[in-house]
C-alpha cells in the first residue's frame, strides 16, 4: 500500500466523521427548535389568562381559612379554589414529616385541576415554610400573601416566578426574549 491509498483512506474517514457530527449537530438543532416552538404554544394558550388561579391556604398552630376566605371576597376573588391544609395544634418537629406529605399533596392536587397560579397564605413555622418554597417550586406564579395586623387583612408581599428564583431554563429565556421582541 503506498502512501496515496494511505492519505485517501484517512481522507474518507475525515469525511464520514465530519458528515455525522454535522448530522449529529442538525438533529440536536431541530429537537431543540421542535421543544422551544411546543414551550412558545403552551406560554400562548396560557398568556394572559390566570384562567385557574387557586389559592392555597396552610395553617399550623393557627386557622387563617375564614380570613382567607374575607379577603378573598373583598378582592372579588370569592371564585378562586381554596385548596388548604390545616392544623390548629402546635406541631412537633417530630411530626414535621407528615405536614410536608400534607403540603406537597396540596401541590400535586393544584397540578392535577391545572392551576395556572397559586395564591399562598401560610400560617407556621419557618422550617415548614422553606420546604413549602422548595417543594412548589415556582411551576406556576406564586403569589404570597401575609397578614397585615395593624390593617386586619391580607397583604401580597411577593411573587414567586422562576425568573425571581434564578431558575429559567434557556428555552424559558429564549422565549421571555421573543416574546419582548412581539
Amino acid at each position: 500500500m503506498n502512501i496515496n491509498n494511505i492519505l485517501s483512506l484517512i481522507s474518507i474517514g475525515e469525511q464520514q466523521i465530519t458528515f455525522f457530527a454535522v448530522a449529529l449537530a442538525a438533529f440536536m438543532i431541530w429537537r431543540d427548535k421542535r421543544r422551544l416552538k411546543r414551550k412558545m404554544r403552551s406560554l400562548d394558550s396560557t398568556k394572559g389568562s390566570s384562567n385557574r388561579p387557586m389559592a392555597i391556604v396552610i395553617g399550623i398552630g393557627n386557622d387563617p381559612l375564614a380570613q382567607v376566605k374575607k379577603f378573598l371576597n373583598d378582592q372579588n376573588m370569592g371564585h378562586v379554589e381554596i385548596l388548604d391544609y390545616i392544623f390548629s395544634d402546635y406541631l412537633q418537629p417530630r411530626n414535621y414529616p407528615d405536614a410536608m406529605i400534607n403540603i406537597n399533596k396540596l401541590k400535586d392536587d393544584a397540578q392535577k385541576l391545572a392551576a395556572s397560579e397559586i395564591l399562598l397564605f401560610y400560617a407556621g413555622p419557618v422550617e415548614l415554610a422553606v420546604h413549602t418554597g422548595a417543594s412548589f417550586g415556582n411551576w406556576v406564579p406564586i403569589k404570597v400573601f401575609a397578614f397585615a395586623r395593624d390593617k386586619g387583612t391580607y397583604e401580597h408581599k411577593a411573587t414567586l416566578t422562576r425568573e425571581t428564583a434564578r431558575t429559567a431554563s434557556l428555552s424559558d429565556q429564549l422565549t421571555r426574549t421573543l416574546d419582548d421582541m412581539k
